[in-house]
């Protein structure tokens, strides 16, 4: 069974292209966190894979939702230690 077959020339476009637009968005940003913007590739690139109804979208995806709730669990952590 293969996890992932060779993408079009049209999918690469697409992935390229959301990827640029992150890393622009993210160079523009006031905080750099490097986990937002690891989670984000992940998430755009597991999207691509989704569509396709390739298995290691479902993989990226699982890794993306992970990312997410550490990253939301640790703004929570500072939120409270600034308001106490």
């Amino acid at each position: 069974m293969k996890i992932c077959s060779k993408p079009s020339k049209t999918e690469l476009i697409i992935w390229f292209c959301s990827v640029f637009i992150i890393i622009i968005s993210f160079l523009c940003a006031d905080q750099k966190e490097y986990l937002t913007l690891l989670a984000s590739i992940i998430g755009a690139t597991a999207l691509i894979f989704v569509a396709k109804g390739e298995p290691i979208g479902q993989i990226l995806t699982v890794v993306f939702s992970f990312l997410a709730i550490f990253q939301v669990l640790q703004c929570k952590f500072l939120i409270f230690h600034v308001f106490q």
